[in-house]
């Protein structure tokens, strides 16, 4: 507390010189704890593809992402690029693109989608905008190729952040996160044509698109290797009607026995499927786990004469 008259007992000076700081023993009687606005329910999947569309529409595609997905290590062509959709989240002009969607959507159907949120800073009244850091965009569809969720590959990586991170705005003022009720959304990516009734599971949504481009067969990416129970994966499975299933996480899960058993509750559950238990109709469904080292996939895809 601030007191302009009284220094016995302040801890320090206040910097501007306007009097003594002190520290209460007991808050005033009249004060009460800040309580935290509940996290607003996030929209559901037809509402989120419109918004997140809308949005991507407003965004464009720096040249040094594009560099980054058509050099060596995703080798993505211009039209592969186009047709997957990824775009650059700018650092700059987001009121803007967020005020637009306020007035083509409303302000409620904004705010239940994961990213957007209003912000009190800087001079004026509150405004909506958008989260995240500045990065590659990448999309999550659904089994019918809805926008359900982003991605962000973050221009910087600060330390213990991830490869990826979710356009979220859980913790900002009328935001909402990637999960809710629905739980997190798995990735799935398909081919342009596909070429058989075998889909993969891996990690990382952009592998999940290389991958397919090349294999001609639908791969679904998991938002992380332990989280296929929150992303709903065997509902996917399900509705893609697999006729098998590779599970190909990286070779490095053999060192992480948290996620070596993750992989294996989760080719357990697939198997369980095929065996007929009743929770689903792919009957005869075979799953097994291939472990590639870091970034193998690709190059196990593009070999001829695998099965």
């Amino acid at each position: 507390m601030l007191c302009r008259r009284d220094s016995a007992g302040a801890f320090k000076a206040a910097s501007n010189g306007a009097g003594w700081l002190h520290r209460l023993k007991e808050p005033p009687p009249d004060w009460t704890p800040p309580v935290k606005a509940p996290e607003k329910p996030k929209a559901d999947a037809d509402r989120l593809d419109r918004v997140y569309r809308g949005f991507l529409r407003a965004l464009d595609l720096r040249p040094e992402h594009r560099a980054h997905l058509t050099g060596p290590e995703r080798g993505l062509s211009g039209r592969q690029i186009h047709r997957r959709g990824y775009k650059t989240l700018p650092p700059r002009g987001r009121s803007a693109i967020a005020r637009a969607l306020v007035e083509r959507f409303g302000v409620e159907t904004v705010l239940s989608v994961p990213g957007f949120y209003v912000s009190d800073r800087g001079p004026g009244s509150a405004y909506i905008t958008f989260a995240g850091a500045p990065g590659i965009l990448i999309l999550f569809l659904d089994v019918e190729d809805r926008v359900v969720g982003l991605q962000i590959r973050p221009d910087k990586r600060w330390d213990g952040g991830g490869k990826y991170v979710w356009f979220s705005s859980k913790s900002r003022s009328g935001g909402t996160g990637p999960g809710g009720v629905t739980g997190l959304p798995a990735h799935v990516s398909r081919p342009r044509t596909r070429k058989g009734g075998r889909v993969w599971i891996t990690e990382g949504p952009i592998k999940a698109d290389v991958a397919s481009n090349i294999l001609y067969e639908t791969v679904v990416a998991v938002p992380g290797v332990t989280t296929w129970e929150a992303a709903n994966v065997l509902g996917v499975v399900d509705k893609l009607k697999a006729e098998s299933v590779v599970v190909a996480y990286d070779a490095d899960t053999e060192h992480n026995d948290r996620v070596q058993a993750a992989q294996q509750a989760l080719c357990r559950a697939i198997s369980a499927i095929g065996k007929g238990d009743g929770r689903l109709h792919n009957v005869g469904l075979i799953c097994r786990v291939l472990e590639c080292q870091p970034g193998e996939l690709l190059e196990y895809a593009s070999e001829p004469g695998k099965d």
